[in-house]
């Protein structure tokens, strides 16, 4: 009796695992491409990278034109922008501009061969403000056009519209009271100590 249930519960566990390893794959599928920053934050005055994230899984492309801006140049601003390495052979098709608020990024795969995958499509390159606050790196609105565009060179496709893109907030602050306090506590405790010697 004992091994019918044991073999019963193994089926059972394995149908699991097999469902969910399913469904998981589905998900993944269905996700759409996207290219996203994400969240940071840093002291004030410190230079600092910022990722741009990329995934053209369903979507290969082999050129991009991107534009991004901080919501407030005074606490988080560009000063420029690397390649990511995503493409095989990058040139800059267009060029590169930077402003403290703005940043223009297009390449073209040299090589003229569409890639997907995961990866980094670039590198920004910013500089926090000297007092605390908030800035929003967004891709630009451009009301059709979104900031970024996407052209797969092997078939001609526009593949802009297949992308979702996601900004990031750029958090420039200082210590909170109770991580000052977690480190001031202990130095505090070795000056009273080292007095009372």
């Amino acid at each position: 009796m004992k091994s019918i249930a044991s073999i019963a519960t193994r089926t059972c566990l394995a149908a699991t695992v097999l469902l969910f390893t399913a469904a998981t794959a589905a998900h993944a599928a269905m996700a759409p491409p996207a290219i996203w920053l994400e969240a940071i934050t840093v002291a004030p005055g410190t230079a600092f990278d910022m990722p741009i994230h990329i995934d053209s899984t369903g979507a290969p492309m082999s050129s991009f034109d991107l534009e991004l801006d901080s919501s407030d140049s005074s606490v988080a601003s560009f000063t420029g922008v690397e390649d990511g390495s995503f493409l095989t052979t990058p040139f800059e098709a267009g060029g590169t501009a930077v402003a403290a608020g703005h940043v223009r990024f297009t390449q073209l795969d040299f090589s003229i061969a569409d890639h997907e995958g995961m990866g980094i499509l670039g590198i920004l390159r910013l500089q926090a403000g000297p007092t605390p606050g908030v800035s929003q790196i967004n891709f630009i609105d451009f009301g059709a056009r979104t900031g970024f565009e996407a052209v797969a060179d092997t078939t001609g496709a526009d593949l802009t519209t297949l992308y979702s893109f996601t900004g990031a907030r750029v958090t420039v602050g200082v210590p909170e009271p109770t991580s000052l306090a977690l480190i001031g506590l202990p130095l505090l405790g070795l000056l009273i100590r080292r007095r009372r010697a």
